[in-house]
Parts: C-alpha cells; structure tokens; sequence
C-alpha cells in the first residue's frame, strides 16, 4: 500500500506549524515559564520539529527544485 505524499503532507504541516508556534512561544515567555518545565518541553519538541521540517522539505523536494532552481532559457 502506498501512502500519498500529499496525504503525508496533509498532517506534517499543521503539526509542523503548531510545533513552530509552541517553539516561539516557548522562547518568547522562557523568563516566565520554568526553568525545569521549559527544558523538559523545549528540547524534545525541537528535536520533533526538525524531523518534520526536514521530512516536510524531503516530500517537496521537486516542487523546490521546480521552482527555485530554475534554469534560464
């Protein structure tokens, strides 16, 4: 059974985009959150987020390529 790319796509990113709002926020507010809560959470949620981001351009690898490393005619 193949699993589409889009159908991938289609839940990698609004995990990938609440991953970034988590990160930012959690960056944001470090001074108020704390210390022990913010490195139990920050630290693995980017490990997270890399992998989705990295998986994220992984799967659009030839849109990119379409259309940012266009050869001039």
């Amino acid at each position: 059974m193949t699993i589409k790319k889009a159908s991938i796509l289609k839940i990698i990113n609004p995990i990938v985009g609440l991953l970034f709002l988590s990160q930012a926020g959690l960056g944001i507010f470090h001074e108020i959150i704390p210390y022990e809560i913010f490195h139990a959470i920050h630290g693995p949620l980017g490990y997270i987020f890399t992998l989705l981001v990295v998986s994220h351009i992984y799967l659009n690898w030839n849109w990119i390529k379409t259309n940012f490393f266009k050869k001039n005619r």
